[in-house]
Protein backbone atom coordinates (compact mmCIF):
# COMPACT_ATOMS: atom_id res chain seq x y z
CA UNK A 1 0.00 0.00 0.00
CA UNK A 2 1.40 3.26 -1.12
CA UNK A 3 1.45 6.10 1.72
CA UNK A 4 0.43 8.74 -0.74
CA UNK A 5 -0.92 9.16 -3.53
CA UNK A 6 0.59 9.07 -6.48
CA UNK A 7 0.14 12.19 -9.47
CA UNK A 8 0.35 11.60 -12.77
CA UNK A 9 1.59 13.81 -15.40
CA UNK A 10 -1.13 14.17 -18.95
CA UNK A 11 0.24 12.34 -21.34
CA UNK A 12 2.90 9.97 -19.14
CA UNK A 13 2.23 6.08 -19.46
CA UNK A 14 0.54 4.55 -16.23
CA UNK A 15 1.03 1.51 -14.86
CA UNK A 16 -1.78 -0.82 -13.18
CA UNK A 17 0.20 -1.27 -10.23
CA UNK A 18 0.36 2.53 -9.67
CA UNK A 19 -3.19 2.67 -10.13
CA UNK A 20 -4.42 0.27 -8.09
CA UNK A 21 -2.01 2.02 -5.53
CA UNK A 22 -3.50 4.90 -5.68
CA UNK A 23 -7.08 3.62 -5.27
CA UNK A 24 -6.08 1.54 -2.34
CA UNK A 25 -4.68 4.37 -0.85
CA UNK A 26 -8.14 6.36 -1.16
CA UNK A 27 -10.10 2.64 -0.28
CA UNK A 28 -8.12 2.93 2.66
CA UNK A 29 -8.40 6.55 3.76
CA UNK A 30 -12.19 6.24 3.01
CA UNK A 31 -12.50 3.03 5.55
CA UNK A 32 -10.76 4.85 8.35
CA UNK A 33 -12.47 7.55 8.06
CA UNK A 34 -15.66 5.36 7.52
CA UNK A 35 -14.67 3.67 10.84
CA UNK A 36 -14.16 6.93 12.81
CA UNK A 37 -17.35 8.78 11.58
CA UNK A 38 -19.36 5.40 12.64
CA UNK A 39 -17.26 4.83 16.01
CA UNK A 40 -18.35 8.62 16.71
CA UNK A 41 -21.97 8.34 15.82
CA UNK A 42 -22.16 5.31 17.86
CA UNK A 43 -20.89 7.08 21.19
CA UNK A 44 -23.25 10.28 20.45
CA UNK A 45 -26.07 7.86 19.97
CA UNK A 46 -25.33 5.95 23.04
CA UNK A 47 -24.74 9.93 24.92
CA UNK A 48 -28.09 10.65 23.47
CA UNK A 49 -30.06 7.38 24.18
CA UNK A 50 -28.73 7.70 28.33
CA UNK A 51 -30.08 10.81 28.20
CA UNK A 52 -33.28 10.18 26.81
CA UNK A 53 -33.61 7.62 28.90
CA UNK A 54 -32.35 9.97 32.36
CA UNK A 55 -34.98 12.52 31.15
CA UNK A 56 -38.17 9.95 30.56
CA UNK A 57 -37.23 8.22 34.05
CA UNK A 58 -37.25 12.39 35.47
CA UNK A 59 -40.60 12.72 33.67
CA UNK A 60 -42.33 9.40 34.87
CA UNK A 61 -40.86 10.44 38.62
CA UNK A 62 -42.37 14.07 37.96
CA UNK A 63 -45.71 12.81 36.48
CA UNK A 64 -46.05 10.00 39.18
CA UNK A 65 -45.45 13.04 42.20
CA UNK A 66 -48.06 14.79 40.65
CA UNK A 67 -50.34 12.26 40.06
CA UNK A 68 -49.90 11.64 43.97
CA UNK A 69 -50.48 15.23 44.61
CA UNK A 70 -53.43 15.59 42.94
CA UNK A 71 -54.58 12.49 44.21
CA UNK A 72 -54.10 13.66 47.62
CA UNK A 73 -55.90 17.23 47.00
CA UNK A 74 -58.78 15.12 45.26
CA UNK A 75 -59.36 13.13 48.35
CA UNK A 76 -58.89 16.26 50.33
CA UNK A 77 -61.96 17.92 48.72
CA UNK A 78 -63.92 14.78 48.27
CA UNK A 79 -63.59 14.66 51.87
CA UNK A 80 -65.01 17.87 52.89
CA UNK A 81 -68.70 16.56 52.82
CA UNK A 82 -71.23 18.94 55.64
CA UNK A 83 -71.98 17.16 58.85
CA UNK A 84 -75.47 17.80 59.86
CA UNK A 85 -75.43 17.95 63.87
CA UNK A 86 -77.22 20.44 66.34
CA UNK A 87 -76.26 22.37 68.93
CA UNK A 88 -78.25 24.24 71.01
CA UNK A 89 -76.12 27.56 72.22
CA UNK A 90 -76.85 30.43 74.71
CA UNK A 91 -75.40 34.27 74.87
CA UNK A 92 -71.64 33.88 75.35
CA UNK A 93 -68.79 32.07 74.54
CA UNK A 94 -68.95 28.69 73.73
CA UNK A 95 -66.58 26.09 73.38
CA UNK A 96 -67.13 23.59 70.16
CA UNK A 97 -64.31 21.51 71.12
CA UNK A 98 -66.61 18.52 71.54
CA UNK A 99 -68.55 19.48 68.70
CA UNK A 100 -65.71 20.01 66.13
CA UNK A 101 -63.34 17.21 65.23
CA UNK A 102 -60.14 18.49 67.06
CA UNK A 103 -57.97 18.14 63.42
CA UNK A 104 -56.68 21.67 64.12
CA UNK A 105 -58.20 22.84 61.03
CA UNK A 106 -60.65 25.40 60.17
CA UNK A 107 -64.56 24.62 59.58
CA UNK A 108 -67.49 26.68 58.80
CA UNK A 109 -70.26 26.13 61.07
CA UNK A 110 -74.06 26.75 60.12
CA UNK A 111 -76.00 29.13 62.74
CA UNK A 112 -79.75 29.31 62.79
CA UNK A 113 -80.51 31.93 65.02
CA UNK A 114 -84.46 33.67 65.67
CA UNK A 115 -85.38 37.09 67.68
CA UNK A 116 -89.18 37.79 68.62
CA UNK A 117 -89.01 40.79 71.21
CA UNK A 118 -89.39 44.90 70.79
CA UNK A 119 -87.64 47.56 67.93
CA UNK A 120 -84.39 47.82 68.06
CA UNK A 121 -82.55 44.56 69.17
CA UNK A 122 -79.74 42.71 67.24
CA UNK A 123 -77.59 39.68 67.68
CA UNK A 124 -73.76 39.33 66.94
CA UNK A 125 -71.96 36.25 66.46
CA UNK A 126 -67.70 36.48 66.77
CA UNK A 127 -65.41 33.31 66.56
CA UNK A 128 -61.97 32.87 67.57
CA UNK A 129 -61.01 33.74 63.71
CA UNK A 130 -64.01 36.34 62.87
CA UNK A 131 -64.72 39.25 64.74
CA UNK A 132 -68.04 40.05 66.05
CA UNK A 133 -71.01 40.65 62.93
CA UNK A 134 -74.25 41.41 63.31
CA UNK A 135 -76.84 38.17 62.21
CA UNK A 136 -80.04 39.72 64.08
CA UNK A 137 -81.42 43.23 63.60
CA UNK A 138 -84.80 44.22 64.14
CA UNK A 139 -85.84 47.41 62.87
CA UNK A 140 -86.12 50.71 65.17
CA UNK A 141 -89.67 51.46 65.23
CA UNK A 142 -90.84 52.81 68.42
CA UNK A 143 -93.06 50.31 70.26
CA UNK A 144 -93.30 47.71 67.69
CA UNK A 145 -92.84 43.95 67.96
CA UNK A 146 -90.49 42.05 65.04
CA UNK A 147 -89.41 38.80 63.81
CA UNK A 148 -86.56 37.73 63.01
CA UNK A 149 -84.75 34.55 61.95
CA UNK A 150 -81.75 33.72 60.33
CA UNK A 151 -79.62 30.89 58.45
CA UNK A 152 -75.90 31.79 58.58
CA UNK A 153 -72.42 30.36 58.02
CA UNK A 154 -69.08 31.51 59.77
CA UNK A 155 -65.49 30.20 60.27
CA UNK A 156 -64.39 29.03 63.02
CA UNK A 157 -60.41 28.16 63.65
CA UNK A 158 -58.45 25.93 66.14
CA UNK A 159 -59.42 27.44 68.61
CA UNK A 160 -62.52 26.05 68.32
CA UNK A 161 -64.70 29.20 70.55
CA UNK A 162 -68.15 31.05 69.20
CA UNK A 163 -69.46 33.73 70.95
CA UNK A 164 -73.08 34.76 70.65
CA UNK A 165 -73.96 38.85 72.22
CA UNK A 166 -77.39 40.44 72.45
CA UNK A 167 -80.92 40.12 72.80
CA UNK A 168 -82.04 36.51 71.09
CA UNK A 169 -84.43 33.99 71.52
CA UNK A 170 -82.60 30.79 70.65
CA UNK A 171 -79.55 30.42 68.68
CA UNK A 172 -78.62 26.51 67.24
CA UNK A 173 -75.38 25.44 65.44
CA UNK A 174 -76.77 23.07 62.65
CA UNK A 175 -73.91 21.65 61.16
CA UNK A 176 -70.30 22.15 59.68
CA UNK A 177 -67.84 21.42 57.04
CA UNK A 178 -64.38 21.44 56.69
CA UNK A 179 -62.27 24.59 54.96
Amino acid sequence: MADYLINFNSGEKILASETNSNNQYLLDKISDNAETLQNYLATQINSIQSNLSSVQKTLQNNIDTLNKKLTEQIDTINSRTFTQKSLALSTGTTSLNSYLPNDGKQYLVWINAYVDQKSGNNATVATDVMSARTILQLDGDAGRSSKSICLTVVPVGAGRKITISGSINWVNLCGYMRI
